[in-house]
């Protein structure tokens, strides 16, 4: 987060160290996590953005959005002046930073805890250094093969495991979105145990936020339910 903010101040995420962001689907996790990208290149750190979901150009899309503080969808629209401004601005974006972000969407196949890894090697191996690791996000990860018997439950269990010595083994900083149950995700004040699929992931997580939208108050709250490494977390 940026340093002058209220969640900056508050939050101290060490490298090592992963962080769960849990919400409900559509909730802003991507765009929350395009922020802190951005935050994090302006700051010199290399990013590497693995998305289970969405392609890689629409992450990247996403990412500059939020670096220039336009809606990401105007790219649909290629009529409008913006729309082609904005094209100009992910060419100049993606030149600025290209050895220092690294986008990994569904179209590369990057879903499993050892391929992440992999390419997480190959950019240290590369360029020297990385920073943060973002997952998004955590319940469409793919476990190996020789999983395919395992419950879901296990197989996300594994990943969890995976993923914590992952980021401790490369010294990265890890944010891992995770969804939350749709029934119980809809209460304003969600807790470890409604995080979708599995739990294992909260208990592991050296810190775990959430993010919930109160559409009657139009506003957006970021708050933690597990602190490590960190006082209580609580704004808007």
């Amino acid at each position: 987060f940026c340093p002058h903010s209220e969640a900056g101040q508050a939050i101290h995420h060490n490298r090592g160290d992963m962080y769960v962001v849990c919400c409900r689907s559509g909730q802003g996790k991507t765009a929350l996590t395009a922020g802190i990208t951005v935050t994090n290149l302006t700051a010199g750190n290399n990013v590497l953005y693995v998305c289970t979901e969405s392609s890689s150009a629409d992450i990247l899309a996403r990412i500059v959005s939020a670096y220039d503080c336009i809606p990401h969808y105007i790219v649909n629209t290629p009529s409008d002046a913006k729309a082609r401004q904005f094209a100009k601005d992910i060419a100049e974006f993606t030149g600025k930073y290209k050895n220092n972000l690294f986008v990994l969407g569904n179209d590369t196949g990057i879903n499993t805890p050892a391929k992440i890894r992999g390419a997480a090697k190959k950019i240290i191996a590369e360029h020297g250094k990385l920073e943060l690791i973002v997952i998004d996000f955590f319940q469409n990860l793919k476990a190996p093969d020789f999983m395919a018997r395992q419950t879901r439950k296990a197989q996300l269990d594994y990943c969890t495991d995976q993923l914590h010595a992952m980021f401790a083994e490369l010294h990265s900083a890890g944010i891992v979105l995770a969804q939350l149950n749709r029934t119980e995700g809809s209460k304003l004040s969600p807790h470890l145990d409604q995080i979708k699929e599995t739990g294992y992931v909260g208990e592991l997580a050296h810190a775990v936020l959430f993010l919930v939208r109160d559409d009657k108050k139009k506003t957006t709250y970021l708050y933690s339910r597990k602190e490590r490494n960190m006082t209580h977390v609580q704004c808007e």
